[in-house]
């Protein structure tokens, strides 16, 4: 069985040791069929560092921040959607994380959200090697890549997805998630032709 959870992060920084995650949105998968879709907005933790640029990217304020319910709430029903499609005591019973740019970002915020709230069992939920669309694409595009601006999410979409690019607002959580699960839609179409 094909398992696939699409997740994206926005922080309260760079840093997953000292930032906390506050908003966490996705997607899961099953052998190609949507059976959940989550977007939790999430106070930081307290004694989480709130940077400026971070902010002022999401969008969001200090009030919006404080506003947004407790870290634990978020973390119960995160758990509880996963333990819903997979059995975390069966070693080949994995999701595999896919995101844009996440091995070294959203991975990172989400294995030490695992540590902060006393879970040592990330390893037992997710395979190690992601599915990440910066990536597939740096391959997909490069006979283009000199001519693109940047390898930004919204760059990329605009060149691989043209007018079927969703509408929304970048460093939204979960429109960056339909983005990215469009982009890997559209390459699978794209490949299939080509064979």
């Amino acid at each position: 069985m094909k398992k696939r959870i699409y997740i994206d992060v926005e922080t309260s920084g760079l840093d997953p040791e000292c930032c906390a995650i506050t908003q966490l949105g996705g997607i899961i998968e099953i052998d190609g069929h949507e059976v959940e879709r989550f977007n939790w907005r999430l106070r930081p933790f307290k004694g989480a560092i709130v940077e400026e640029g971070a902010l002022s990217i999401t969008g969001v304020s200090i009030e919006d921040l404080k506003s947004y319910p407790d870290q634990s709430i978020a973390w119960t029903e995160f758990i509880t959607m996963l333990n819903k499609h997979c059995d975390k005591f069966n070693k080949q019973d994995k999701y595999h994380i896919v995101g844009y740019n996440c091995q070294k970002f959203d991975v990172e915020f989400l294995r030490a959200w695992f540590t902060r709230n006393g879970d040592r069992w990330y390893g037992s939920w997710f395979w190690p090697n992601t599915i990440d669309l910066y990536s597939i694409c740096s391959l997909y595009l490069e006979p283009v890549r000199e001519q693109l601006p940047d390898f930004k999410l919204s760059t990329v979409s605009s060149s691989i997805l043209g007018s079927d690019c969703p509408t929304g607002q970048l460093h939204d959580a979960m429109y960056d998630i339909i983005l990215t699960k469009a982009l890997l839609d559209k390459i699978f179409i794209n490949i299939k032709k080509s064979i």
